[in-house]
């Protein structure tokens, strides 16, 4: 057995810095997955299906979460029953790297896991957070060392990194009262508290540039949220946030992303995604198409390239992609077959952008997957014409929407909106002119009547028609303005 050696203990301001140097050993066990090892080198196989490859890690169960792409085109991710960060390549090379924290194994017969949901290349260095410790702990592959930066004194629960335009790292925190951190270069890290909205802790921080920053925030246990920007140059102990679009009360609001077309957020309890347009302040929501299982897919993590907007769906075991210059959804089973029911979805958490694709987290099927921007389905749903309409209460209107390509088999046709946080709908009746397809390769129009409820609220609603073979789902939006 060879036991860690530590090389040098040492505190600078603000910060508990702890150095440790890597050593190797082997055996493992289900508590302990890489046993004594503290280096661990591995080589993967993989399966491919449709725009998906995943890569099974080894057992005993990782618990892989929070995940970052490098600039070579492999990827770091936490481990949290480690607990600590490893590192995929993408011939399928994996090395695994033990943080120097223990856990405490077997409470209750259960082996204990930490909570890793944070993950960035900053400073040279790989960082996690450790929410149960309060840490923010740093790995440098090239020389073999840690560096745990400890902030249980001040505040409590790091929850995501963004590394910032000032070079900074920044962290968000899900503790009262509401504050974000920042960590210098040198190691010193600064917590600034929010001087109002005290009661909406940060879930997810994105920056526009230098001089400004958005994030999103959650009121718990309402679980009512908003989206907030402030300017972080000069910031020292707090910062003033201001509230954006406020006319649009957020469910769970977990991460956000920036694009050409304003900021998408991705709400952890409705079966949707949102985009705030920064130009005319509008929101518009976009309902994913539903599953059988749970009443709702729940979107976590959302990252924008481009006019493209991909996002996970928790429980509908699903990667999805909007493309916002042609005003299409669509959705990849992370499975094959896919998951029919709640105990066979893979629990996907994190996501991250980079090379041609999304890679992401799977933390009870425990893979790491990545889903090819690139890859192009072989059937399409599009608008003929205009895909929107306007009616009144007790109205009715039609879209038709054009079917292209080819599939075997039928492909089930299926509706969803923005009425309800379960995107099932309730008051807008929506009846496409089929209610399967055959997609042969020769252009198809599909006509969809949508009928308002004469106790529908006036306002702007969403609506899809999806078509699906179970393992591929492609969306077409209709935009409802209801007079």
């Amino acid at each position: 057995m060879i036991i860690i050696a530590i090389v040098l203990i040492a505190i600078v301001a603000g910060a508990s810095l702890l150095i440790y140097r890597i050593e190797q050993s082997a055996s493992a066990n289900r508590c302990q997955p890489l046993g004594d090892a503290k280096v661990l080198r591995s080589q993967l196989s993989k399966t491919t299906f449709d725009a998906m490859t995943e890569f099974g890690l080894p057992t005993p169960l990782r618990w892989p979460n929070a995940i970052t792409v490098a600039p070579d085109g492999s990827v770091w991710f936490g481990e949290e029953s480690v607990p600590g960060v490893a590192h995929l390549f993408t011939n399928g090379t994996l090395v695994e790297y033990a943080w120097p924290i223990s856990l405490p194994h077997l409470e209750r017969g259960v082996c204990a896991t930490a909570d890793i949901w944070g993950i960035a290349l900053w400073n040279g260095m790989v960082w996690g957070t450790y929410m149960e410790a309060n840490s923010i702990i740093g790995l440098n592959p090239t020389k073999d060392t840690f560096q745990i930066i400890n902030i249980s004194q001040s505040a409590s629960d790091p929850y995501t990194l963004t590394v910032g335009p000032d070079g900074d790292l920044w962290f968000t925190m899900i503790s009262s009262p509401a504050q974000i951190g920042r960590i210098s270069a040198g190691g010193t890290y600064t917590l600034l508290k929010f001087t109002n909205y005290t009661t909406f802790l940060p879930t997810g921080i994105q920056f526009l540039n230098r001089s400004s920053a958005y994030y999103v925030g959650v009121n718990f246990p309402q679980d009512n949220g908003g989206l907030f920007d402030f300017d972080p140059q000069g910031s020292s102990s707090s910062v003033t946030p201001h509230e954006v679009g406020e006319n649009l009360d957020l469910q769970s609001p977990n991460a956000l992303a920036l694009s050409p077309t304003g900021i998408w957020i991705s709400e952890h309890g409705p079966a949707r995604v949102v985009s705030f347009n920064l130009t005319s302040g509008v929101w518009t929501a976009y309902p994913t198409s539903t599953v059988s299982y749970y009443d709702t897919t729940l979107p976590y993590f959302i990252v924008a390239n481009g006019s493209q907007i991909w996002f996970n769906e928790h429980y509908g075991n699903r990667i999805a992609v909007i493309d916002s210059s042609s005003e299409t959804l669509t959705e990849y089973s992370e499975a094959n077959p896919p998951a029919t029911n709640g105990t066979q979805i893979g629990n996907a958490l994190t996501i991250a952008s980079g090379g041609t694709g999304i890679w992401f987290t799977a933390i009870t099927a425990n893979d790491i997957g990545f889903a090819n921007a690139a890859y192009s389905p072989s059937f399409s749903i599009s608008p003929a014409e205009s895909n929107e309409l306007t009616l009144a209460a007790g109205q009715q209107g039609s879209v038709e929407l054009r079917v292209a390509g080819t599939a075997t088999g039928a492909l089930a046709v299926l509706t969803s909106d923005s009425e309800n946080f379960t995107s099932i709908p309730a008051a807008i009746g929506i009846a496409p002119s089929t209610n399967s397809i055959v997609a042969n390769g020769t252009a198809q129009t599909l006509e969809v009547v949508v009928s308002v409820g004469s106790a529908l609220s006036p306002g702007e609603y969403t609506l899809d028609v999806t078509l699906t073979n179970g393992l591929i789902s492609r969306t077409a939006f209709i935009f409802l303005t209801v007079s």
